[in-house]
């Protein structure tokens, strides 16, 4: 049996192990100060550094995310 594993950018695994078992990661996004970033994206990953420091600073977005088809996309495995 086959199957693969799906899982959300919240997860904050290492690019190394995402690599080594094949793993599928749906990016989440969040808006502040005016830009949009993704919670993952391969080879690119998000400052965290940065993001918890917008968090200290009490960074408010009034844009609200609704996840889409394109971020949720369907895994055949066959």
């Amino acid at each position: 049996m086959s199957f693969t594993i799906v899982t959300d950018s919240c997860c904050n695994l290492p690019e190394p192990l995402i690599e080594q078992y094949d793993l599928r990661i749906i990016p989440l996004m969040f808006h502040a100060e005016g830009k949009e970033y993704l919670g993952y994206s391969k080879g690119n990953p998000l400052d965290l550094q940065q993001f918890y420091a917008m968090m200290r600073r009490k960074v408010q977005s009034k844009k609200r995310n609704k996840q889409t088809d394109i971020q949720f996309p369907v895994y055949s495995v066959g």
